[in-house]
Order: structure tokens, then sequence, then C-alpha cells
């Protein structure tokens, strides 16, 4: 049977006759609206819809394998089970729409909006997706398994038994979202932002929250074996029973004292002074010379007369002073272009790697125009102009656990 033509495909749907598996293989339709086309099990793989619209269409079962699909709109679209694997959809909207048990395998999706859309059971593994949001989607056990959805946000959505292993969530956004018995494991969630998410009985094992904000989150009976909630923001999150075994809370702010006693209990890792000792560990290995040269002199000899001591103290003196005034008069006329352009700018522009720095709590100022900046598992050094920002000085944090001593290692090239 031939391929239909865009022509005849119009002529069919306003003449009120199904298409029910029709052929469409690699039609182009542009700046059309379909209505409620009957398109059940029609097969539209390699089609283009650009500008279309479908509102109440019937797309169940159908075979859009591959489609290029841009600026259209699926309003109350009833897509039960039909495929879009390997389609690529851009700044498309799919609103009240019927999705249950789609397949999205390998999808691209960029810039698309799906509000209260149903993809219970769906399949989106690694879907590829750029400035995706959902609204109040039903997802109960859909798999997201190796889905790619940095930045993605999920509002008032459930997500109740979805498999969400190794996807790739940085950045991302929760707000209402229900992920109760959600399957997690090896899931990257650095810097995400959780606000009122149930995550009870989930399994976040091997999972990555560095960097998260976490506000109202509820972990009780959740699988936090081996994960990491390095410098995370904590307020009001619930943990009781859950598996803590070689978790990671270093550097985690808003543990209260009977739950870092607890993750101690179960084999967790808590440290309040992660990052001091880190770099006390950096500063006493750079002066362990200055030490060996002291006590050779003290063990050696003495030169120079008390009254040239007592000259050479109080010339030091003035001169410390005078240094002294100069570098407060200096920082002083510096604070507010530096406090305005580091700590405000510098937050919502620069960017190191994968969006750093992002908050006070992972910046601090060595002096007038040094900071270190905590980055998971490093500590980076960084140099402000006047104009922009520089990284100068990388070390890799290590933690021997035995001797309870923080190593801090060069990692920008040999050591100095």
């Amino acid at each position: 049977m031939a391929a239909m033509s865009p022509e005849e495909l119009i002529s069919k749907i306003r003449a009120g006759q199904s298409l029910k598996k029709a052929d469409l293989r690699k039609i182009k339709l542009k700046e059309l609206d379909l209505g409620a086309a009957d398109l059940e099990g029609a097969d539209l793989e390699g089609a283009v819809l650009h500008n279309v619209t479908l509102k109440g269409a019937n797309l169940r079962h159908a075979r859009l394998k591959k489609a290029k699909i841009k600026n259209t709109r699926f309003q109350s679209v009833d897509c039960t089970a039909a495929s879009f694997e390997a389609a690529n959809i851009k700044q498309s909207a799919f609103d009240k729409a019927q999705m249950n048990q789609v397949n999205l395998y390998r999808a691209f999706i960029a810039k698309t909006s799906l509000n209260d859309v149903d993809l219970t059971g769906a399949i989106l593994t690694d879907v590829q997706a750029r400035d995706i949001e959902f609204t109040g989607c039903a997802m109960d056990g859909a798999s997201l398994e190796r889905a790619e959805l940095e930045k993605a946000r999920f509002k008032g959505c459930s997500l109740q038994s979805a498999t969400l292993g190794d996807a790739i969530l940085t950045e991302s956004t929760w707000k209402g979202v229900n992920l109760r018995q959600a399957r997690l494991q090896g899931a990257d969630l650095e810097m995400a932002e959780m606000n009122e998410v149930d995550c009870t009985e989930a399994n976040l094992s091997k999972a990555n929250l560095a960097l998260t904000v976490l506000t109202s989150v509820g972990l009780d009976q959740a699988d936090l074996t081996k994960t990491s909630f390095a410098y995370a923001e904590l307020t009001d999150v619930h943990i009781e029973g859950a598996k803590l075994l070689k978790s990671n809370f270093r550097g985690a702010k808003g543990l209260d004292d009977a739950t870092k006693e607890t993750i101690r209990q179960e084999g967790g890792k808590v440290s309040k002074q992660y990052l001091r000792k880190a770099w006390q560990a950096l500063m006493a290995r750079g002066q362990a010379p200055k030490t060996v040269a002291t006590q050779a002199n003290q063990q050696g000899r003495t030169y120079g007369s008390s009254a040239s001591v007592w000259k050479a103290i109080i010339a030091a003196s003035v001169l410390l002073g005078i240094l002294l005034c100069g570098s407060l008069w200096v920082g002083y006329r510096a604070t507010e272009q530096i406090g305005r352009k580091v700590y405000h700018s510098l937050m919502d522009k620069m960017r190191y790697n994968k969006g750093l720095p992002i908050a006070t709590s992972q910046l601090e100022r060595l002096d007038k125009d040094s900071f270190i900046y905590l980055e998971r598992g490093f500590i980076n050094i960084l140099k402000w102009d006047g104009k922009e920002m520089s990284l100068v000085k990388r070390y890799r944090i290590d933690y021997d656990e035995s001797k309870g001593t923080y190593f801090l290692n060069n990692s920008m090239g040999p050591q100095q």
C-alpha cells in the first residue's frame, strides 16, 4: 500500500474518516490542525510534525519512531502504548494527554512541558532531555533508567515505584513529589533541590546527592547505603529506620546531634570540621619546613646583641602597624566591590565544571582577593582580579579512616 500524501490525509480527516493503521511513514505535516483525528495504530515512522495541533485525537498504539516533532501541541490526546522511540521532540506541549505505557526509549526532548499527563508505566529509558518540565503528572511505575534529565523540573508529580537507576538528574528541582518505593540506585542528583518530597522506602543506594538542598524530605525506611549527602543543606529531613551503612554526610548542614549520632551508629560518616581539618592539614604540611628551620636555629648559634634584637623588634612592630593599617584601608575600599561582584554575581553567573559555585556555604574568603571553594571531593583555590575569577590551585581530599586524618593532594600538575 502506497504511503498517503498530506493532502489525502487532510481530506480524509475533514471527511471524518478513520485512519486506523494508516501508512503515514515520513509524511510531512506542517501548520495543520488535525483536531480529533483517529490515528489509532497508524505508522508515522520518520514523520515530520511542525506547528501541528492535535486536540482529542486518538493515537493509541500509533508508531512515531524517529518522528521529528516541533512546536506541536497534544491536548487531551490518547497516546496509550504509542511508540515515540528515538523521536526528536522540541518546543512542544502535552496537556492532559493519556500516555500510559508509552514508549519514549532513547527519545530526545527539549523545551517541552508535560501537564497533567498520565505516564503510568511509561518507558523513558535512555531519554535525553533538556529544559523539560513535568507538572501534575502520574508516573507511577515508569522506567527512567539512565535518563539524562539535567535541570528537569518535577512539580506535583507521583513517581511511586518508578525506576530511575543511574539517571542523571543534576540541578533538577522537585516540589511536592511522591517518590515512595522508587528505585534511584546510582542516580546523580548533585545540586538538586527537593521540597516536600516523599522518598519513604525508596532505594537511593550509591546515589549522589552532594550539594543538594533538601527541605521537608522524608527518607524514612529508605536505603541510603553508600549514598552521598556531602555538603548538602538539610531542613526538616527525616531518616527514621533508613539504611545508613557507609552513607556520607560529611559537611552536610542542618543535622541535629541526635541525627548525627544515629548516622555514626549505623555506619555512616559525619564530620562538622571536614573542610577546616582538610585546610589545616594543608597548612600544617606547608609549615613543616619552617618548623624544622626554627628548631635548628634554636639549637644553633644566636646572632646579634640583645639591643640589636630590641631595635629589630621595635622596627618590625612599626612596619607591621603601617602594613596593617594599609591593608585594612585597602580591604575597606575593596569590600563592597568584591562582596557585590563575587558573593552575588559569581553565584549566578560564574561556573566551574558542573555549575560551580552555587552557595556561600561552599565559598569562603581567604584574603581580599582569594577564595576557597569546596567541591565534592576537592578544594579549589580561586583568584579574583577585579574582573573575573580563575582557578589557581586544586586539591583532592583524601581521608584515612583508621587514623582519622585528612590529606590534600595537588590535582593541578606536579606537587609544589
